[in-house]
């Protein structure tokens, strides 16, 4: 089979502009449904199991529930392979291939960012407690119980990391890979493609329609990292901060089992809102430092290879 390759210089949401429209709507499709069909089987095994296996005890159905996201990751690969007849790591960057010391660098900068945004979410509380307002073990009744905190963090800890991060790389790999490679084609600008995903990307989450505050930061959540992952030429970027992200809100409503009493419905919209702001800001000048590859350079490889070598710093058409 015939291995589709984006051409030099092509930018991130426009690698699949030489591939057959048809290839690329069908595949699209495909992919969208795979969101929904993929995770029945995780669903169904869910609902034969009992709520507190042993070791993961109550965290059984949060555990099965990353997992059924994350099961669309390979769905999703297999598809865009043999629908597109294109490899998979042209979803990953520019390059072919996943850009491993730039993800561990950008996971950095993306745990300083959540983490800060994850204290502002909790400030109000932690000062209600110290004022006396609020019984500490109100908002983490957790440690009532030392041994039961001991065995959340040592033992249901590492067990949740690998689907949390299934969970992230599945969402990342169809909102800011496929879905916005496929609409990208379309025009030059990556606006109308940052846009779509964007859209999916809340969709996906069973957002509220209308000015509603989780809808506000699924949408903040997703034209920030489409603009990052355009911007840096993969998704590498994206991948790390909604991987940290998830991470720490695990770690602290559920493995803490935290209860910020103090907060109003837009609070967290707003913090987060600005750390991704932030962290995308950090980020698009880290990789102006790197001079980071955003576009296939030119290679002496086969025309049916995907492009690997370092290239141009910026990117026809991206945003500013």
């Amino acid at each position: 089979m015939r291995v589709h390759a984006p051409p030099a210089g092509t930018a991130y949401h426009r690698i699949t502009q030489r591939i057959p429209w048809w290839r690329t709507l069908l595949t699209l499709i495909a992919v969208l449904i795979s969101t929904q069909v993929a995770v029945y089987p995780a669903r169904l095994l869910r609902q034969h199991l009992p709520l507190d296996l042993p070791i993961l005890g109550g965290f059984t159905p949060l555990i099965m529930s990353f997992l059924a996201t994350a099961s669309i990751l390979p769905v999703a690969l297999l598809i865009v392979r043999w629908g597109e007849a294109r490899r998979v790591g042209t979803l990953c960057s520019v390059t072919g291939r996943l850009r491993w010391p730039w993800l561990l660098l950008c996971t950095g900068i993306a745990v300083v960012c959540a983490g800060a945004a994850m204290l502002a979410i909790i400030a109000p509380t932690a000062l209600a407690v110290a004022d006396g307002r609020l019984d500490l073990q109100v908002v983490l009744p957790i440690l009532a119980v030392p041994d039961d905190l001991a065995a959340r963090l040592i033992i249901i800890g590492p067990i949740l990391l690998l689907p949390i991060i299934g969970q992230a790389a599945a969402e990342e790999f169809v909102t800011r890979g496929a879905v916005l490679q496929a609409v990208g084609r379309i025009t030059r600008s990556p606006w109308p493609a940052i846009a779509v995903q964007a859209a999916v990307f809340t969709a996906l989450h069973g957002s509220k329609v209308g000015f509603h505050p989780r809808t506000v930061q699924m949408l903040c959540f997703g034209l920030a990292l489409g603009w990052i992952t355009v911007r840096t030429g993969g998704i590498e970027a994206a991948c790390a901060f909604h991987t940290a992200f998830n991470v720490l809100d695990v770690l602290a409503w559920d493995l803490l089992g935290m209860r910020t009493i103090v907060t109003g419905p837009w609070t967290r919209p707003v913090i987060i809102g600005t750390a991704i702001a932030v962290y995308v800001l950090i980020v698009r000048v880290v990789a102006r430092g790197q001079v980071l590859t955003t576009t296939p350079a030119a290679t002496s490889a086969a025309p049916t290879t995907p492009a690997t070598q370092r290239g141009e710093d910026e990117t026809a058409g991206s945003p500013t």
